[in-house]
């Protein structure tokens, strides 16, 4: 259903669109996952509202990966 409803709203074929978006968040994910190490997990340079934005960051990418996941398959 969400496919569909994603090729309707596109026009375009669903696999492509589907396709692109995983591709895409798996994009996002590896560059999250840079981020985190840098500024989390070496946090002695990074202040708290820095840490605590990647955090909320990495909170929304996943929310994001479970809908790209409910559509395309797992990313």
């Amino acid at each position: 259903m969400l496919r569909r409803d994603l090729g309707a709203t596109s026009g375009a074929p669903t696999v492509s669109v589907a396709g692109q978006l995983s591709q895409r968040t798996a994009e996002i994910n590896a560059n999250l996952a840079m981020l985190r190490e840098r500024v989390v997990t070496d946090s002695r340079d990074s202040d708290s509202e820095t840490v605590e934005a990647v955090r909320d960051l990495d909170r929304s990418v996943a929310q994001l990966t479970t809908l790209v996941e409910a559509i395309h398959g797992p990313v």
